[in-house]
This record gives C-alpha cells, sequence and structure tokens, in this order.
C-alpha cells in the first residue's frame, strides 16, 4: 500500500553524477531509474519510497538538462558563486547539503534523504542527518573516495547499479512498458518566433532591473518563459549559435539592451546607461555588477 512507503528525499548532486546521466546516455531514462529507486532496487530489504522532495543541482553549463528531470517533477537549480575568487565555480555541494538539512527539520515526517553522489565533502551532512534521526543512502564508486561512506550511510548505491537502472522497467500488468528506454514525448509543432516580440519582451525584464548588470542564470531563466525557448538541440538559443548570438542579435533588435564585457571575459546584459548611451566608453570595471549578480527575476 502507498501508505507503507519510505517517506524520503532525493538529491542529485549533477556535477559529481554526470558522467553516469551523460556518457551513458542515462538523462532520457530518468523515469526509469526514478521508478527504480522508489522500488527500493537498491534496498536489500526492498522497502519502496515515496519521494516528497526531488532536486537536482549544477553548474550552469548542465541547465540544457533541465526538460529531461522536470518531466518527472524534480526542482533543478543552477548553483555558482557569483563573487570572490570563486566567482563562476560551481556552489553545488553547498546548496545541496543546506536544502537537505532544511528538509530534516521542515519535514517532520521525513524517514529518509538519499544523495545521488559519491562526492566524499558529504560526509560532515550525512552525519548530521543521522544525527536527526534519518536514515541515508548514498553513491559510492571504486574510482573516488566514497568508500568513506561505508559504515557511515545506511543506503550504499553502487554507480555500476545506479547506470544499470537505466533499463529498469516496472511492471504494471498489461501496461508495462516493452523496453526500459521511456517514450519521448511528440515532437513539438514547428513556430515561427518573432525574435522583434521576444527582443522587446527580454527589454522589459531587463529593465525592471534598473540599470543593474543581469547575468546568464537569471536571463535563461527569463527566456524559458517563452514559448519554445531550448537551450540544447538543433533548434537551441532560436536559431542562433549559442546565448551569446542570441543575447547580440536581441540587443541589435531593441536598443533597450546593451551587452556589456568584463575584464575577465565575462559579459552581462543592461538597459544602457544615459551617459553611455551615445558614448564610447571603455568596458565597465571589475566594481560593476557581476554577471550573475542580477536582481531575482520579475514576476
Amino acid at each position: 500500500m502507498l501508505e507503507s512507503r519510505v517517506r524520503s528525499a532525493l538529491f542529485i548532486d549533477f556535477d559529481n553524477v554526470s558522467s553516469f546521466f551523460r556518457q551513458n546516455r542515462l538523462a532520457g531514462r530518468i523515469g526509469n531509474i526514478l521508478h527504480w529507486l522508489e522500488d527500493g532496487g537498491f534496498d536489500r530489504a526492498g522497502k519502496k519510497r515515496r519521494f516528497e522532495v526531488k532536486r537536482v543541482y549544477w553548474h550552469r553549463r548542465y541547465e540544457d538538462e533541465a526538460p529531461a528531470f522536470e518531466l518527472h517533477n524534480f526542482v533543478t537549480q543552477t548553483c555558482n558563486y557569483t563573487a570572490g575568487n570563486k566567482q563562476g565555480q560551481s556552489a553545488v555541494d553547498l546548496f545541496l547539503a543546506m536544502d537537505a538539512i532544511d528538509a530534516a527539520y521542515r519535514r517532520p515526517r521525513l524517514r529518509e534523504v538519499i544523495i545521488l553522489a559519491s562526492d566524499s565533502d558529504y560526509l560532515p551532512t550525512i552525519q548530521r542527518l543521522k544525527e536527526k534521526g534519518l536514515a541515508t543512502g548514498i553513491v559510492f564508486s571504486k574510482r573516488d573516495a566514497s568508500a568513506i561512506y561505508q559504515g557511515e550511510a545506511d543506503f550504499i548505491i553502487e554507480d555500476t547499479a545506479l547506470q544499470q537502472a537505466a533499463a529498469y522497467v516496472r511492471k504494471r500488468g498489461f501496461l508495462s512498458l516493452a523496453s526500459g528506454e521511456e517514450k519521448a514525448p511528440p515532437p513539438a509543432a514547428a513556430e515561427t518566433h518573432d525574435l522583434k516580440r521576444v527582443a522587446a519582451e527580454f527589454a522589459d525584464f531587463v529593465a525592471a532591473a534598473g540599470g543593474n548588470a543581469v547575468g546568464y542564470a537569471n536571463a535563461v531563466k527569463r527566456l524559458r518563459k517563452v514559448k519554445g525557448f531550448l537551450s540544447a538541440g538543433p533548434k537551441a538559443w532560436f536559431g542562433f549559435k549559442d546565448y551569446e548570438a542570441l543575447v547580440q542579435e536581441l540587443a541589435r533588435l531593441d536598443p533597450r539592451l546593451e551587452v556589456i564585457r568584463y575584464d575577465h571575459g565575462g559579459f552581462a546584459v543592461r538597459s544602457p546607461r544615459p551617459a553611455a548611451a551615445k558614448s564610447s566608453k571603455p568596458p565597465p570595471k571589475s566594481s560593476d555588477p557581476a554577471p550573475d549578480a542580477g536582481p531575482a527575476l520579475a514576476p
């Protein structure tokens, strides 16, 4: 019965296990892996789970994987440091650890936390969760230092088993899938995008930042609201080469957009400043806001 399922939370450090999902082409089989975890494929007792929390974290270079996870109701989060010596680097372990501990304290009925990662940095998190009385599970790989978790975590998920889970088929009587590969959703009908309209809406969003720079993460979150927008595949970035090429085109179409470049090589977009609108000044100094330091998305 559903009531007998273990109330669990699933956190995925995609940066850490991306090799499983990319090299082995598992991203299209998230549902298979999720069903394997829910059905206790890693648990000798065979207890089934109900994931009350499903979150995946990554560096912004992996954002194109979002649709595959969102299809299965995962909350996806891009985690990058936005200032200091680590600017632009991944901050996944920090965000994941905080959210796992937060879930332990905010969800009193939670009984278990599973972290799909083999990074030894999560040992303090596992220990803190166990102090709270929660069972814990984590990935073990012979290729790294994850052996440290043996004797610490309640469940060890072998990385080889995680790969095999891509072919897992949940039996559903006569409705069972014929193969382990999830059926892909039907392709969307071809659309002709009005880039002038996209540029105008994007310029409105940037203007709401009050002159502050809007970096990649916030910009892409806004663009994802445009029907048909993709950040991967042959139709990504509305047919332009990459994010930068798209932003350059949007700035060309709407004068309310200005692409600015930083000394360290990054760039961002903002509304033109009055003093700079008609003059050619050198690139902004490093004291200007960092590329990803833009404000939260406008509603």
